[in-house]
């Protein structure tokens, strides 16, 4: 009797045969084909399961069979296995960035020395730049890191290494430079995804996220370990220290100086307000005089005021001194950074009032917020 000839679909959906049976069972114990995968020969009318013709094929299913790469066997690494190893190779990532992008602002801040009170607008461009330079040595140093360790001897990033993990082509290969950084590229979809993309590793058969399968790649466990080590254990801890602990330590290094920084700013613009003020004293006591005297405003132009506005002008961006713009008033009028002003107006009860458009309370508790 002739023994049937059966085709079959692979890992990547490509059809082949016509192949023996043997074919079918050898690619089934290698880990290439699953109880999912198709199969047909001539006398079925459409493709089915593996599973539904394994005693037909000589695969037993109920059996353990251990994965083949590259003609040994192979244990594929668990999705909490690879999440521990991620959480050191990003823990190490961030903090190694954070520090150098700290360095470097550090070292500018103090060698240029800005003030918070002079510069506000630089102290806040400062920060954002600090920010973003630390996204972009964030991904430079990251694909740096995992190609460059991918492609060593030890196939797998530090975290990795730890978990004694390694990284190897589907066919078991060693990864070069170009498939470690399409592998690693790929990675940014599935943080676009929500992280959907690494989760999909808890449930796909050879444990492979979404970057594994767009890079062809797989993540097992490294044999011939000189000291063997106990993975669940080292799992636990990290996943704990990752979760619990090492936010912690972020916020310290991280958020603390950040309000730190926003408070400093907030403490340098009060004092900047409060000066202000306090130099408007001697122009308001000196139109005061002069009305009282001849019941004429005194303006920015006259021998009287000029001094005064000498330190008053490095803090404005336009000082007016005069009749109000209704002429029913001497008025004080200041502006400072973008969109933010002061006024003092002289009513005819000889009261001075204040208006101001940002943070009236910073000028005396009698000074209100603007409307215009």
């Amino acid at each position: 009797m002739t023994e049937k000839v059966w085709y079959y679909v692979d890992a990547h959906q490509q059809k082949n045969g016509p192949v023996a049976p043997s074919v079918i069972k050898d690619a089934f114990d290698r880990g290439e084909l699953n109880p999912g995968s198709l199969v047909w020969h001539a006398g079925l009318a459409q493709w089915q399961t593996l599973s539904a013709h394994a005693r037909e094929l000589g695969i037993d299913l109920l059996q353990n069979h251990a994965p083949l790469l590259n003609g040994r066997e192979v244990k594929y690494a668990n999705f909490f296995h690879r999440w521990a190893a991620l959480m050191i190779d990003q823990w190490l990532l961030s903090m190694t960035a954070l520090t150098v992008v700290a360095s470097i602002a550090g070292a500018i801040y103090f060698s240029i020395g800005f003030s918070f009170e002079k510069e506000p607008e630089v102290a806040t461009v400062f920060l954002v730049s600090t920010v973003f330079a630390y996204m972009l040595l964030y991904i430079g140093m990251g694909g740096t890191y995992h190609i460059y360790y991918e492609t060593s001897s030890r196939h797998g990033s530090l975290g990795k290494q730890y978990l004694g993990l390694e990284v190897r082509t589907e066919q078991g290969e060693v990864l070069d430079k170009s498939k470690a950084a399409l592998r690693w590229f790929s990675a940014a979809l599935s943080h676009l995804s929500q992280n959907i993309g690494f989760l999909i590793a808890a449930f796909t058969q050879k444990r492979q996220a979404l970057h594994d399968f767009l890079a062809h790649t797989v993540v097992i466990e490294r044999d011939g370990l000189p000291v063997p080590i106990d993975r669940n254990k080292r799992t636990i801890v990290i996943l704990v220290l990752g979760v619990f602990i090492m936010p912690l330590v972020l916020a310290a290094i991280t958020v603390v100086p950040m309000f730190h920084f926003i408070r400093a700013q907030e403490q340098a613009e009060l004092a900047r307000h409060q000066k202000m003020a306090a130099l408007v004293v001697p122009i308001q006591q000196a139109i005061g005089k002069r009305v009282a005297l001849d019941n004429h405003c005194l303006s920015h132009d006259d021998a009287e005021i000029k001094p005064l506005l000498r330190d008053l002008k490095p803090m404005t961006s336009e000082i007016y001194v005069g009749l109000s713009s209704d002429e029913r008033a001497c008025e004080i009028y200041l502006v400072w950074d973008t969109f933010k002003s002061l006024s003092y107006r002289y009513a005819e009860d000889g009261i001075w009032t204040c208006e101001a458009s940002h943070k009236p309370g910073d000028f005396g508790e009698d000074c209100h917020l603007s409307d215009y």
